[in-house]
């Protein structure tokens, strides 16, 4: 399989489990805000963390196709580097919520998908490298 053609693939398949998390994250976030009745910040984080493990698995075992037993180190990894996303995608969300204005629904849209585009790469070359055998 070429390189291109691995990519296109490998890139799909984020792509549709970056949307099947983002209704997780999002489903989440509108449970712990309208059901629950917690407020914003927490209900961002929470919701964030039971879409990143989602992502993990999906991303793992489908998207990349990487059957590697080191899962804790894999994982360690993914979390480290989604720290990053989760951090800037929290204080995004927070910021055009309650500094723009904006709907929070649509400023956590905003912020997944700002964090997909550099959570690709980060999980193609350092959480999911496939061994040269």
């Amino acid at each position: 399989m070429s390189a291109v053609h691995l990519h296109t693939k490998q890139f799909s398949k984020f792509t549709i489990t970056g949307t099947v998390t983002t209704i997780v994250d999002l489903g989440c976030l509108t449970l712990f805000m309208e059901v629950a009745k917690i407020s914003l910040r927490p209900s961002v984080a929470l919701g964030a963390l039971v879409g990143f493990t989602v992502a993990f698995f999906m991303n793992k075992y489908w998207s990349f196709k990487n059957g590697a037993k080191k899962v804790f180190r894999q994982y360690s990894y993914f979390i480290a580097l989604y720290s990053v996303s989760f951090f800037i995608g929290v204080g995004l969300t927070v910021y055009l919520t309650e500094t723009m204005n904006l709907w929070y629904l649509f400023s956590r849209l905003v912020a997944i998908m700002l964090g997909g585009l550099l959570n690709y790469m980060w999980l193609h070359h350092i959480v999911f490298v496939q061994s040269k055998t």
